[in-house]
């Protein structure tokens, strides 16, 4: 999927007009399809067109639980994140400790096609272990314990990554 010229051109706004043009041209060649998205009708996405017609036979989201780091590309464009999976996110690390609301360094957590918590952790590099400093759950009440299996495995593929011990 091809995003808004002005999504597309982040950090990069000079070449928005260059953009909206070769996504125009794109277009009007049949390479590439303009699409809505439900309830986002007024911002313009656009699909290749042998995308959409293999577009059933994409796999459809798991249920793993993935850490995302702030900077991931799906996130740093945090109005977009908003506007698509409603889910609205800052990295504190930039806010003076006394107006943090969550924690220095919030780690979204992913799951499946949603967003369902933010994590807190700090490679303990002295302990060799991860510590976990806050953790909030977004999700269904009911949903707590598949939720809780799913994060002990990320945690453990997320300190193994970083070279520590899981909590």
């Amino acid at each position: 999927m091809y995003l808004p010229p002005d999504e597309l051109a982040y950090q990069r706004r000079e070449h928005v007009d260059q953009i909206a043009g070769v996504l125009k041209d794109a277009q009007e060649e049949g390479t590439l399809v303009k699409v809505e998205i439900e309830g986002l009708s007024k911002v313009p996405y656009w699909v290749r067109a042998a995308d959409l017609e293999r577009l059933d036979a994409l796999p459809k989201p798991g249920r793993e639980l993935h850490i995302l780091s702030p900077f991931d590309p799906l996130l740093i464009h945090r109005k977009r994140v908003n506007r698509l999976f409603g889910f609205d996110f800052t990295i504190e690390c930039y806010v003076p400790a006394a107006k943090r609301t969550f924690g220095y360094f919030a780690l979204p957590l992913l799951q499946g096609d949603s967003f369902i918590g933010l994590l807190d952790a700090k490679a303990d590099r002295k302990a060799g272990t991860l510590v976990v400093q806050n953790l909030r759950y977004d999700g269904l009440p009911q949903k707590r314990a598949a939720f809780d299996a799913a994060l002990e495995k990320a945690l453990g593929e997320f300190a193994r990554f970083n070279g520590v011990e899981p909590p």
